[in-house]
């Protein structure tokens, strides 16, 4: 999450607010922060959400190797 390029950043931003329930007008305005390059890396915006994000998406990523090796 900290060094990853543009787009990255920019989908890491919305699955970070899509699972914070973000009401649309507030994630506008974080999309707004960051197209004008205000918000570079989502963990410099909001480091725990972040982490949030994070640990998320390596129990997302363990639960899905885990059926793979099942054979599901």
């Amino acid at each position: 999450m900290a060094t990853f390029g543009e787009s990255t950043q920019r989908v890491l931003l919305r699955i970070t607010l899509g699972m914070l329930l973000t009401p649309d007008h507030i994630a506008g305005f974080a999309f707004h922060l960051f197209n004008a390059g205000l918000i570079p890396r989502v963990q410099d915006y909001a480091p725990y959400a972040a982490f949030i994000t994070r640990l998320s998406l390596v129990y997302i990523c363990k639960r899905h190797y885990q059926r793979i090796a099942k054979g599901r």
